[in-house]
């Protein structure tokens, strides 16, 4: 099977309770910097530790752990050649699964315009 492994939105809300300053450098070290660290990325783990920790923290972990249910398992992909506005699509080559992300992405933009 390829993908991510199911996660409850329940099971998900607890996870994102336990966020940390260095649970979301490390996430970013690995899904946005590739494991290349500068001292200018800390002050974007210094806004998101901020919306943890502050008195709305347990509302913005539910909205975390719903927007993540959604990615996982609501289908959007045929919706993207409804897209309108200009939309860039960044696909690196170090992303996670990168053969299953492209083959999902195209997939959605077969014949849309921003594919040419």
């Amino acid at each position: 099977m390829e993908g991510v492994p199911y996660e409850t939105v329940d099971r998900a809300y607890e996870s994102e309770l336990a966020t940390t300053y260095d649970s979301i450098k490390s996430y970013q070290l690995r899904f946005y910097y590739h494991g290349q660290w500068r001292p200018q990325y800390d002050r974007w783990v210094a806004m998101l530790v901020g919306l943890y920790a502050g008195a709305g923290k347990g509302r913005v972990a539910w909205n975390q752990a719903l927007t993540s249910d959604m990615i996982y398992t609501q289908p959007v992909v045929h919706e993207l050649r409804n897209l309108r506005a200009k939309t860039l699509l960044l696909i690196g080559p170090q992303v996670e699964a990168p053969d299953v992300f492209r083959k999902v992405l195209l997939a959605g933009l077969a014949g849309h315009e921003s594919q040419k």
